[in-house]
């Protein structure tokens, strides 16, 4: 359970078989870490990092941009930058896809331009 709290950010140190001090909390946990960590402790790991997966996607969702959302250019350019760099998954944590691929012949259907 140590490593999965580690590798999710948050810095801990093991006291013991049964015991643990949380020296740091990751930016994006915004709950009481105490009462989190000893659920999660309760039901196991596996549960566990099922439970920390959609803790982590709905945060995510209420932290991304919406439709309407207006950027910077240099906000979309940081965004594209990401995606070549990182990658990352080209869907949402809810299976949505983030990037779609068009065709020519389907911009220009899109701008009613003739082919």
């Amino acid at each position: 359970m140590a490593k999965l709290l580690e590798k999710l950010g948050f810095i801990l140190t093991l006291k013991g078989e049964d015991s643990c001090e949380i020296r740091g909390v990751p930016s994006w946990f915004k709950g009481d870490v105490v009462l989190f960590v000893r659920a999660l402790l309760e039901q196991g790991e596996v549960v566990a990092e099922e439970e920390m997966r959609e803790r982590i996607a709905s945060l995510a969702c209420r932290e991304a941009i919406k439709a309407g959302d207006s950027l910077e250019f240099s906000e979309v350019e940081r965004l594209l930058n990401h995606l070549d760099f990182k990658g990352m998954e080209l869907t949402c944590p809810h299976g949505r896809p983030v990037v779609v691929r068009l065709s020519r012949a389907e911009v220009d259907r899109l701008f009613k331009r003739r082919v």
